[in-house]
Formats: C-alpha cells, sequence, structure tokens
C-alpha cells in the first residue's frame, strides 16, 4: 500500500478531532495539517487521496478540505465539480464555504460554473458568499446580472462584495442604495463602503460620521448599533489593521485624528 494513504487518513483522523475545538484552536490544527498534504509528491495524488477516504462517511466529510490543499494539481478542478455534483444540499454547502474560507483562486472557475447549476437557496447564497469573498474579476459577470435584476433577494452579497471588487462596475447600483432614503443603516454602511474604495468622498464622511452610532443595551432591549462596521470599513480603505472588537472604535478614531493633525 502506498504509504501517502495512511498519511492522509491520519490527517483526517486529526481534522476530525477539532469538532468541539474553538475556532481559533481549528484553525491552527486545519494549517498545520493541510500543510502535510501539500508536502506530499505529487505523483498521483488525487487517486492516493481517494482511496484514502473510500467510502467512510466521516473521511468523506473532511474531503473537500484535503483536497483543497492541492490546488496546483492537474484535474483539481473535476474533483471539485464532482463533488458538488455528487453531494446533497448539506455537503454542497460545505464545499463551497470551504472555498470561501480558504479563498481558493484557482477553483474560482468551478463555482462561476456551478453557481447556474446550483437550486438550493442556501447553496446559491453561500455560492455569492464565497465569489464575493475571493472577488475574482471573472465573477464579475455574475454580479452585474445579479445588479440588473429587480428580485433584492441577494442584496447583501452584492453590497457585501462591493469593496472587495472595488470595480466600478458597482458605482451606479452603489449610488442608487446609498442615496435611497428607504435604505436601511446596515445596507448603507455596505454601499457607502464600496463607493468610498471607488475614491467617493462622501460616502466616506459617512462612514466617519457613523463611528458616533454606539451600541444601545438596556435590560429588555439591545441594538448593536453600525459604529464598529463602519470602523472595518474605515480601517479597510485605508488599509489599517483591524479586530472585530469595539476597542477598535476608539482606535480607528485616533487614527483619523492623527490624519487630520498632519
Amino acid at each position: 500500500m502506498d504509504i501517502r494513504i495512511r498519511q492522509v487518513r491520519q490527517v483526517i483522523d486529526e481534522l476530525a478531532l477539532t469538532d468541539r475545538a474553538d475556532n481559533d484552536t481549528k484553525e491552527i490544527i486545519f494549517d498545520r495539517e493541510l500543510d502535510k498534504i501539500k508536502k506530499l509528491d505529487r505523483d498521483g495524488i488525487i487517486d492516493v487521496v481517494r482511496t484514502a477516504i473510500g467510502n467512510n462517511p466521516k473521511r468523506k466529510r473532511f474531503a473537500p478540505f484535503v483536497f483543497s490543499a492541492l490546488c496546483d494539481v492537474e484535474g483539481i478542478e473535476d474533483v471539485f465539480s464532482e463533488l458538488l455534483e455528487s453531494s446533497d444540499d448539506l455537503g454542497r454547502s460545505c464545499i463551497i464555504q470551504t472555498i470561501g474560507l480558504r479563498k481558493i483562486h484557482d477553483l474560482v472557475g468551478v463555482l462561476n460554473r456551478h453557481y447556474y447549476r446550483e437550486t438550493d437557496d442556501f447553496c446559491k447564497d453561500m455560492t455569492l458568499h464565497a465569489l464575493g469573498v475571493i472577488a475574482d474579476e471573472s465573477s464579475l459577470t455574475i454580479f452585474r446580472q445579479l445588479m440588473h435584476d429587480k428580485d433584492h433577494s441577494y442584496r447583501w452579497r452584492i453590497l457585501s462584495a462591493s469593496h472587495r471588487f472595488a470595480s466600478a462596475e458597482f458605482k451606479d447600483y452603489l449610488t442608487g442604495v446609498f442615496h435611497d432614503e428607504s435604505t436601511k443603516p446596515d445596507y448603507k454602511i455596505m454601499a457607502a463602503w464600496g463607493l468610498a474604495k471607488l475614491g467617493e468622498s462622501r460616502p466616506y464622511d459617512y462612514l466617519v460620521s457613523m463611528l458616533d452610532d454606539p451600541e444601545i443595551r438596556t435590560t429588555t432591549f439591545y441594538d448593536p448599533g453600525h459604529s464598529l462596521r463602519a470602523a472595518q470599513a474605515i480601517s479597510d480603505i485605508n488599509g489599517w489593521d483591524f479586530e472585530w472588537n469595539a476597542v477598535s472604535v476608539k482606535l480607528v478614531r485616533q487614527k483619523l485624528a492623527e490624519q487630520k493633525s498632519c
């Protein structure tokens, strides 16, 4: 038996042990174990992994993660296409989210093609999310079609993708959302983020003003406010590091004040 089969199975066993681990621990273990897959000899590696997985349900569950470490191997696009075609709704959502989570640019073509075949609403939504995270120019056609669609089901996905693409293709759509008086603040912030990435000053000023929109907490009510999202957007636009916590809002205010004083 090819020794790599045993090595792949050992990696999968380690990944399976993370089911109850917190996200940070899980990320560390996944990076460590999948790095072992990347170091395996590439000769016939796809068949090796398939043999290692076999018909074992537990191993099949981790197949997308293992194959995601082999994106430089010829034929890997066909592997992911087959995985998507042969999986149920839950399996497909896992595969799609894996591609997005690990930002696998080499598989964006697979997702672009799969988007038009997907029939499950959640899987389709996750496909758009992954395409928005990867933000490859080849996916612009999909978002362009959505922006011209009167159905607003995927408005959040369009807005979320816009600042990552930073493409003028989004400008008219974002402008419409930003200036529409009926637009909710969370959507308006996302539109402002995308426009500010295109160099628009008024949307950027709006983001700065939203730093003063704090959370409201009482014994019976909680409103998270929008200051944190605004701080995230401003940090991205300026190329600053950002962590999702309340302290970041204060840090962004300080950096803006320093900018102004220069």
